[in-house]
């Protein structure tokens, strides 16, 4: 009999933070959301990075800002949360998502991608105002190189007796911040994932950032 274990991990923006509560913000409309830093928008280098639908943004609202702040000052914006919490969709917006699938037949095993050929993909990020206008929409690469480290990657499926061993490293970077996405902060985790074939057991130890949230999951042959 041939089984079929499908795992995914995902890193998410939550709509809450417990250990900083302030620092998710509700906009106008009811939609959570992060600070994006400020940055000044008239200096060469700026000009040189932004995508240039956020400066034009920028241009034609720059009053939404009030006096105090005017195209060349220092403006902030937000990026929306995932307007979630934990959950076990495995097609909830996250970030970052990675699936895999095991495949056992009897004592033989291989992996397959879970999603259209790919273990690793991203939903779009969005960035508003405070009031929750849409300023620009884009989305990440997981497989872009991040401070010169190799972006998302799997190892090669390895057996150990009874278990098999599969290393797994996501990454993605933000593609709408004031800087080339490559050398933004990365959203990333890294791990070992454990499957012993007599039970069926799977596991997973790595390493996630306390900030935004990791989760995974798993089922076997497509069950709870």
């Amino acid at each position: 009999m041939t089984d079929r274990i499908d795992v995914w991990i995902s890193v998410f923006i939550p709509n809450k933070h417990p250990g900083n509560p302030d620092y998710i913000k509700t906009l106008k409309g009811g939609k959570t959301a992060v600070p994006a830093p400020p940055f000044p928008l008239l200096t060469p280098l700026t000009q040189a990075v932004v995508p240039s639908r956020v400066l034009k943004w920028f241009d034609d609202h720059g009053q939404v800002w009030g006096s105090g702040v005017v195209r060349g000052l220092a403006a902030t914006s937000y990026f929306l949360t995932d307007q979630r919490g934990f959950s076990s969709d495995r097609n909830a917006s996250a970030r970052l998502h990675f699936a895999v699938t095991f495949v056992i037949d009897e004592d033989s095993v291989e992996i397959v991608p879970a999603k259209d050929q790919s273990y690793f993909w991203c939903d779009p990020s969005h960035q508003v105002s405070s009031a929750g206008e849409l300023i620009a929409t884009a989305t990440s690469d997981p497989d872009l190189k991040l401070f010169f480290a190799k972006g998302s990657w799997i190892g090669e499926l390895r057996r150990q007796a009874d278990n098999a061993l599969l290393f797994v490293r996501g990454s993605a970077g933000n593609p709408l911040a004031p800087v080339p996405e490559a050398v933004t902060p990365a959203l990333d985790f890294s791990g070992m994932i454990s499957l012993h074939l007599p039970t069926r057991s799977i596991g997973f130890k790595g390493m996630v950032g306390q900030f935004p949230a990791t989760e995974a999951y798993a089922t076997l042959n497509g069950g709870p």
